[in-house]
């Protein structure tokens, strides 16, 4: 008999096939004859697994918001019936993940406050006992939402007057990242929604409450100017009557 060219057949029983593919799952039946022995079949049934291959990362967005950045990665494989889990460093990013089993793809939302300055993601895909980690990405800040020096508003020259102001400042920024929380959670563990429209959402209460706390600063900075002229008016008679 002669075998296909992807087959070796040996005289002891073995059987090697050459460059297998997922067509070569079938069974395979050997049988073996002797003028010495009785006439011997064996069967075997060979099943076929590709080794898994390694995911990928992309970046969906990485916009700079108050005191950190907003981070938005994907991670997708070509392999079906896997289960894609994430790893981050440092374990201190706050991260809420989200996984999708039916298009073999996870993704993740993170904050990256100004203190840990950059963050290292990497996704690994498992099935059984096998696993393949991707490369590791590391995300920097792109988008910027916040103007120049929105979170260093100027020291307050009356504390009692300021002090109020400031804590508005610090409630609207309360206010923006509890939202964006909470729009997270409840669309990503309650509801389902496309990715797209949540981050457009997202960005629209960022930019909302950056507008908030820039009109904050500015009314500030509105009063340290006058409060700076009547200091001057007082000043000025004083320097008259030394004279």
């Amino acid at each position: 008999m002669k075998l296909p060219t992807c087959l070796t057949f040996f005289f002891q029983g073995d059987l090697t096939i050459h460059n297998l593919t997922a067509k070569d799952a079938t069974e395979y039946t050997v049988d073996l004859s002797s003028s010495e022995a009785e006439p011997e079949g064996n069967t075997i049934k060979l099943n076929v697994k590709q080794k898994l291959r390694e995911p990928s990362i992309q970046i969906v967005t990485s916009t700079s918001v108050e005191n950190g950045c907003f981070m938005v990665v994907n991670c997708s494989s070509l392999d079906k019936g896997i289960n894609l889990s994430w790893s981050v460093e440092p374990v201190s990013v706050l991260t809420i993940n989200k996984h999708n089993p039916s298009d073999s793809s996870a993704q993740l939302f993170a904050f990256v406050n100004t203190t840990q300055n950059l963050a290292n993601f990497t996704c690994t895909s498992r099935r059984d006992i096998e696993r393949v980690p991707s490369k590791t990405v590391t995300p920097k800040c792109d988008s910027k939402i916040c103007v120049s020096n929105c979170t260093s508003p100027p020291p307050p020259r009356r504390v009692t007057h300021h002090r109020a102001r400031y804590s508005a400042v610090l409630f609207l920024s309360g206010t923006v990242f509890g939202s964006i929380g909470v729009i997270i959670i409840y669309r990503y563990a309650v509801q389902s929604h496309s990715l797209q429209h949540d981050l457009s959402l997202i960005t629209r209460n960022c930019a909302t409450g950056s507008e908030r706390r820039q009109r904050v600063q500015r009314s500030i900075k509105e009063d340290e100017e006058t409060a700076n002229v009547q200091d001057e008016q007082v000043a000025t008679p004083t320097q008259r009557e030394e004279e």
